[in-house]
């Protein structure tokens, strides 16, 4: 196999460092020892270097789960979770490069019938955040999907989401833009729901 173009280069520049190194002390008292350290180093050097290009071409590895929710095809997505037991709550790379959970990837993208699948999962957290603090409620309602919208209140483990402000400080609501008939459909639903939700709570305080 070939390594890595960056590797071969770094291997170039450093072979040649030796090489000049080598070339300069010839014909000097260095030490037997003294060239055997200098070698050892190069090679920790490159071997780092090496270390390094493979982590970060699998860390870049498109996961399996994400790239079927991407297409939106169900029937993988239930094949990867039932048999191949992918961690179903982990943020991972997109093909975008940003790094979401395999429900978030569903509320981006519209696909409706992933996300009411996904939330049928005993192992689902509705509430995970990503790096920037923005639940899959808040992907959902900044992306005006209105199916997708109404499937995530619909389930008792929203509240959380509800008010949760992300990195600079908006709740979902806060990041509907009411500019077109979704933004207002959206916004809508989800101010009824706080309000019901406000509702219950002090119908709880006077049982």
């Amino acid at each position: 196999k070939r390594r890595p173009s960056r590797f071969r280069s770094l291997t170039s520049i450093l072979t040649k460092q030796s090489l000049d190194a080598s070339s300069s002390e010839e014909g000097s008292d260095v030490s037997l020892k003294k060239r055997e350290k200098r070698r050892n180093k190069i090679a920790a050097k490159l071997q780092a270097a090496y270390n390094g290009i493979l982590f970060t071409t699998y860390a870049n590895k498109k996961n399996k789960l994400i790239l079927a929710t991407e297409k939106g095809d169900l029937h993988e997505i239930m094949l990867l979770l039932d048999i191949g037991k992918e961690s179903i709550n982990i943020l991972r790379y997109t093909t975008s490069g940003q790094k979401r959970t395999a429900l978030m990837v569903a509320c981006i993208l519209g696909h409706s019938e992933v996300v009411e699948y996904l939330l049928t999962r005993p192992d689902i957290d509705i509430n995970v955040c990503d790096d920037e603090a923005w639940t899959a409620l808040h992907f959902a309602c900044f992306h005006k999907h209105i199916k997708i919208v109404e499937i995530l209140l619909n389930d008792s483990d929203i509240g959380e989401s509800l008010n949760h402000k992300e990195s600079h400080g908006k709740t979902p609501l806060q990041c509907i833009t009411t500019d077109d008939e979704a933004g207002q459909k959206v916004s809508s639903m989800v101010k009824k729901e706080l309000a019901d939700r406000k509702m219950r709570f002090k119908g709880l305080e006077f049982i």
